[in-house]
């Protein structure tokens, strides 16, 4: 009965039943639409930011951990420095004489090496130290370094390194700089494996927090790293940073800590707002960096289209409404203008324009008209400007991607390149040549090792800067006499190494030969002198037929070159024996 009252009291007039239906049929599918809105859309735009995000976390993994193996390679030469000393001058200088000279080789790495806030030596590891190299130096009677209250970390072995050898702890504040760093212990091994002496280098933190100052997006999204107990490393707080500050209770930090990597939702209590974020562990650090942004700046863009939205849809409910009483009180009449323009654009195969409306329509069609105008008007203002903001985020994104591979670049090249001369460092060579042996089976394979004469009197004489020069002319002539096929680099000190890619025994030596006579022939003019140089050099040049080993190769040159040594200096040594003698060069002259 009471749907029948309803039924009446709708059908009984023309515009209550018209503009009943009207609304029924236009609001059932704007509540869909609505639901859709409001549920769909915030899950899909949190799915690819967070996506994104994680891609930059992980993408951030490997120049983390290369920045602290690099510093372990650098510690593990500093190393092999100190246990080359103690072999020379155990039975020649006393102690103090010795603690002199490891004392100056760690203030000259310290400046050569950057992030060094401090280098020390101890001669066991639970004894004092007894040598420590500071930036800025360390001043007399100030207190020195202590590091017994910290918790070491063992981290994986270096290249050439030996597992259990190097450690790190949680970030902490320097005593000498005050500023947050990390201690990197490097355990110094004598031949027989055995424990010589501890080397500790406070590293600073600085070159991580530029490289996070570079992620930047939003108003509040940016990269974090913390060390392996949860401690801040680097941050856009810099409160956080000085203080060291403790994330470990928050959850996204303790499933870096536990390993994992993905994405996650948390409240920031540095930002007081929830945020969302991907994160990645780093497992040879037990660290974890992840990049967060606030969540209401990725629901800023979608609640805008929303409103906009709303907006819109009022706006077409209004009109709806009018369209309908207008209905009710001139059907007729619009009904079959309808009909005729509808007949007309479909013989016209709607090319025909709807142009102006007739003299004779209502307001309301013409209102609708200009409605409709201004639309259409307002969704291409709407769709220029969401372009706009695509290609503005676009640019963005390729702007810190460019950023971020440029940083890669240059750590990959910091990581393969001797920091002297250019040329490609031991870590590079080695693995090039592993490479070429795995690959190039049935090819020749030539090692020139070449190890500059008297070099040692060439620094005590006149200096390690003219030192300096005296590798770097090496290095240079090395890249003239090389073939674009060959592969120079510098092992360490004076000693150079060179493969030789598919080349006869007599190819082998003439190149040997032309690097011998071009420094020869090449004395280094200094103001006030004029240093003539001379080289000992070995070579092997094996076929690769399998099973042939790097270490092999470089063993039979070094003794070639040994034996060239020996035997004179000034000559080329060939693996096996055959040696080529110059002419005896002049010895260095006073201009």
């Amino acid at each position: 009965m009471r749907d029948k009252t309803l039924f009446n009291y709708f059908g009984r007039s023309i515009k209550r039943l018209v503009m009943a239906s009207f609304v029924f049929v236009l609001l059932l599918p704007i509540m869909f639409f609505l639901h859709s809105l409001f549920q769909n859309s915030w899950h899909q735009v949190e799915q690819k930011m967070l996506e994104k995000h994680q891609l930059i976390s992980e993408a951030l993994v490997e120049p983390l951990t290369l920045f602290v193996t690099t510093r372990q390679q650098s510690l593990q030469t500093i190393g092999q420095e100190l246990t080359k000393l103690s072999n020379e001058v155990a039975v020649v200088l006393g102690k103090e004489d010795k603690r002199a000279r490891i004392q100056y080789i760690l203030d000259t790495h310290q400046k050569s090496f950057g992030n060094f806030v401090a280098l020390s030596y101890s001669s066991t590891p639970h004894s004092e130290l007894s040598c420590i190299s500071t930036a800025p130096p360390k001043q007399p009677g100030s207190n020195k370094p202590d590091y017994s209250h910290l918790k070491l970390t063992g981290l994986p072995a270096a290249a050439n390194g030996i597992e259990g050898q190097d450690a790190m702890s949680p970030v902490f504040a320097s005593s000498i700089s005050g500023k947050p760093v990390v201690l990197i212990q490097h355990k110094i091994l004598n031949q027989h494996s055995i424990v010589d002496g501890m080397l500790y280098a406070e590293i600073s933190l600085e070159h991580i927090a530029s490289i996070c100052s570079k992620i930047d997006f939003g108003g509040r999204g940016h990269c974090a790293v913390v060390d392996n107990i949860g401690q801040v490393v680097a941050h856009p707080s810099p409160d956080w940073v000085d203080e060291v500050k403790d994330l470990s209770k928050l959850s996204i930090v303790q499933k870096m800590l536990a390993g994992q990597s993905g994405t996650a939702e948390f409240y920031s209590p540095a930002l007081k707002t929830d945020m969302v974020a991907g994160f990645s562990a780093i497992p040879k650090l037990g660290w974890g960096v992840m990049i967060p942004q606030s969540k209401a700046e990725l629901t800023e863009m979608l609640d805008h289209f929303r409103l906009n939205t709303l907006i819109w849809l009022a706006f077409g409910v209004l009109v709806a409404l009018l369209m309908a009483g207008f209905l009710t009180r001139k059907i007729t009449r619009p009904i079959n203008r309808l009909i005729r323009r509808t007949n007309l654009s479909a013989h016209s195969n709607n090319t025909m324009s709807i142009g102006r409306a007739p003299d004779d329509t209502p307001s309301e069609i013409k209102q609708l008209w200009s409605s409709f105008s201004n639309l259409l008007t307002g969704l291409q203002q709407s769709n220029r400007e969401i372009k706009r903001l695509n290609l503005s985020l676009q640019e963005e994104i390729e702007i810190a991607t460019t950023e971020l591979r440029q940083a890669n670049k240059d750590l990959y090249k910091t990581s393969t390149q001797d920091y002297l001369t250019s040329l490609s460092n031991r870590r590079h060579f080695t693995d090039h040549l592993e490479a070429i042996l795995e690959v190039n089976t049935g090819h020749r394979v030539g090692i020139i090792i070449i190890d500059m004469d008297n070099f040692k009197q060439v620094n005590d004489l006149y200096g390690h800067e003219t030192g300096d020069i005296a590798i770097k002319h090496l290095a240079t002539i090395l890249k003239d006499c090389v073939r674009n096929v060959d592969l120079a680099a510098r092992l360490g000190g004076d000693e150079f190494v060179v493969y030789i890619n598919d080349a006869t025994d007599q190819e082998v030596t003439a190149i040997a030969e032309k690097i011998r006579q071009s420094v020869q022939e090449s004395p280094l003019h200094l103001s006030g002198l004029s240093l003539s140089l001379t080289l000992s050099i070995g070579t092997v040049n094996q076929t690769n037929e399998g099973g042939l080993s790097l270490q092999t190769l470089l063993s039979q040159a070094d003794k070639a070159m040994y034996r060239a040594k020996t035997s004179g200096r000034n000559k080329i040594v060939s693996h096996p024996d055959k040696e080529t003698s110059p002419e005896k060069p002049k010895q260095p002259q006073t201009a």
